[in-house]
C-alpha cells in the first residue's frame, strides 16, 4: 500500500496518497516512516493541521530520526505561515 500511495503522490494525487497513508497508519500505528509520509501527503493536499499532527506523531515515534525532525519543522513553519495568511485575508 505504501508503494501505491507513493505512486499517487508522485502522479500529483496528494489527497489520494494521503487517504492510503491514513489506512497504513491505522493498520501500523507505530510506523514512524508511514506517519511522516502521511504528513507530507496531507501537507501537499492542503491540510496543514493534519500534516502537523501526523509529523508530530512520527517525531514522537522516532525521536532520533533527523529526517523526520527536519520535515516536521519545515511543515510546522509552513503551516503556521498558511494560517497567518488566512487570518490576514479574513
Amino acid at each position: 500500500m505504501l508503494r501505491r500511495a507513493a505512486a499517487l503522490q508522485a502522479a500529483g494525487d496528494a489527497p489520494g496518497a494521503a487517504a492510503l497513508y491514513r489506512q497504513v497508519v491505522a493498520a501500523e500505528p507505530r510506523d514512524a516512516v508511514a506517519w511522516a509520509l502521511c504528513g507530507g501527503a496531507l501537507f501537499a493536499a492542503g491540510d496543514g493541521a493534519a500534516a502537523v499532527d501526523a509529523l508530530e506523531t512520527a517525531a514522537m515515534l522516532a525521536p532520533q530520526d533527523d529526517d523526520i525532525a527536519v520535515e516536521y519543522a519545515i511543515v510546522l513553519q509552513a503551516a503556521d505561515q498558511q494560517l497567518a495568511a488566512r487570518r490576514r485575508v479574513h
